[in-house]
């Protein structure tokens, strides 16, 4: 129903027109009707556009900002050309205003309160209830209006709500706003559990808490992926650790086996002792090596020996294997004998670096011959770890 003012109201305002006084207020579309304040200005929420006063977060004329006019079937809907209003709101001359609060249109388009009146739900009344705020004549609720959030004339942006007198981001179902994005924070890396609360390097996101990944074949164990299958720490499981001197392999616990090392000896530039030169038949005659091994203690040692020449006729050489100068075995050579193959085992001995030398241990018998050891012929020795 069109309400019709008082006589005296209406060459009140024919009076403020005819002298200029403020702006002018008239129904140039449906966000354009207003009434000037008591100082002849506009109210706060409105602007002055052209000395009409006018809401631009309605106005189909001034959509925005003053003399932007939406198109032909569009509305102005909280300041932006759309081509329909939203949930709420309501489409009069072209503007999208809320029929239970708009003074101009309460109730329904174009029904307008009197003057000093306020439209609650829809209803013409004389002042707001106990929760409400006064803004140009409509009665809003700043905690959660999207057009007075806070305050009267503050309007949230596009896809933002009113939450407790504030402006925050409406995200769906599941999300939560984190700044101007909304996050999932069951799963998201960068906002695990929390805004800004980011997952490390290799983890992800599960259940809003931050989890180690690790890749094919690795075990989470304590925050590092490790390979239980040759892991000493963790072996066949967490925490699962190894004796010392054992190794992980396949998952279980296994003595180290260190694999020995076979050296050439004698080569040219090792050491000859020798009464006749290439042969040994005098006691202390002696040939010595020094070889620097990966072997931190050896335990054994293989001997293969090429005897060559030998002259040996009717006595025997006898020699000692020394090892940083502890005997760790013997062997005889006699006529006829072109090799030696001898294996010794004996107390560790430390390295890495062992001295190894053949040494003549008694007197070849005179006129009895004697025997050689040839450079690279193909002679050799083997150390053992323990």
């Amino acid at each position: 129903m069109v309400r019709f003012l008082p006589l005296a109201v209406l060459l009140l305002v024919a009076s403020a027109c005819a002298q200029g006084s403020g702006p002018r207020t008239g129904r140039g579309d449906a966000g354009t009707v207003t009434r000037p304040d008591s100082g002849g200005g506009c109210p706060s929420v409105f602007t002055d556009c052209g000395g009409a006063c006018v809401d631009t977060a309605s106005s189909a004329e001034h959509c925005g900002g003053c003399g932007i006019r939406c198109a032909a079937g569009e509305v102005c809907n909280a300041g932006m050309c759309e081509s329909s209003c939203g949930i709420g709101l309501e489409a009069c001359g072209g503007s999208c205003v809320d029929l239970s609060t708009s003074t101009d249109h309460c109730g329904a388009c174009e029904n307008a309160c009197a003057a000093g009146e306020l439209c609650m739900g829809g209803s013409c009344a004389s002042s707001c209830p106990a929760g409400l705020t006064d803004c140009a004549g409509a009665c809003r609720d700043l905690e959660s209006d999207r057009s007075n959030c806070g305050a009267c004339g503050r309007t949230c942006g596009a896809g933002e709500i009113c939450e407790a007198g504030t402006c925050e981001l409406s995200c769906p179902p599941g999300q939560t706003a984190c700044g101007a994005s909304c996050r999932d924070l069951a799963t998201d890396e960068m906002h695990c559990g929390t805004c800004g609360h980011a997952c490390a390097a290799a983890e992800l996101c599960s259940g809003g808490a931050c989890a180690l990944v690790c890749g094919g074949g690795l075990t989470d164990c304590g925050g590092t992926c490790v390979d239980t299958a040759s892991n000493t720490s963790h072996c066949g499981t967490c925490g699962h650790a190894c004796a010392g001197g054992e190794i992980c392999t396949s998952g279980a616990c296994v003595p180290m086996v260190i694999p020995p090392e076979t050296y050439a000896f004698p080569l040219a530039g090792d050491t000859r002792v020798a009464a006749g030169g290439a042969y040994f038949w005098r006691l202390g005659d002696y040939v010595e090596g020094t070889r620097t091994t990966g072997l931190a203690t050896i335990d054994q040692i293989d001997v293969h020996l090429v005897v060559d020449p030998n002259v040996l006729s009717c006595d025997t050489q006898d020699v000692a294997v020394k090892i940083n100068g502890i005997t760790v075995g013997s062997f005889s050579i006699t006529s006829g004998t072109t090799a030696v193959d001898r294996t010794y085992s004996f107390a560790a001995i430390a390295g890495p670096t062992y001295v190894v030398r053949y040494e003549t241990t008694r007197q070849v018998g005179s006129g009895c011959g004697s025997a050689g050891y040839a450079d690279g012929s193909g002679s050799s020795f083997t150390l053992h770890a323990p």
